[in-house]
């Protein structure tokens, strides 16, 4: 398949690191500053590219972009679970950096 995409639902455990084993590429999504570094080291670990560090702003009203290259950084405001979030910019820039993995 061209891309799939698996949330391992914040656990730093041996059955996400065998998941996470057959990957080749990481989002870091966190709400605690605090929960960054663990998971990049996870991530290295595991020899996984990381192309996104975002911010879960749950109270937040706007997205924010801070880079775009080499990696994705800044937040995403209020993520809802069922609520459409397709056309919020940090979404956007998501699809587009996705999709550019999908055409190499």
């Amino acid at each position: 398949m061209p891309l799939n995409m698996i949330d391992l639902g914040g656990k730093i455990d041996q059955k996400n690191k065998l998941i996470a084993s057959y990957g080749t590429h990481a989002l870091i999504l966190f709400s605690d500053i605090t929960q960054i570094t663990p998971w990049q080291e996870f991530c290295l670990e595991l020899n996984l590219q990381i192309i996104g560090c975002i911010y879960s702003d749950y109270d937040g009203v706007a997205d924010r972009i801070d880079s775009e290259s080499p990696m994705l950084t800044g937040s995403v405001h209020r993520l809802q679970r069922g609520e459409n979030v397709s056309e919020r910019p940090m979404m956007q820039e998501l699809a587009r950096l996705l999709v550019g993995l999908i055409d190499r």
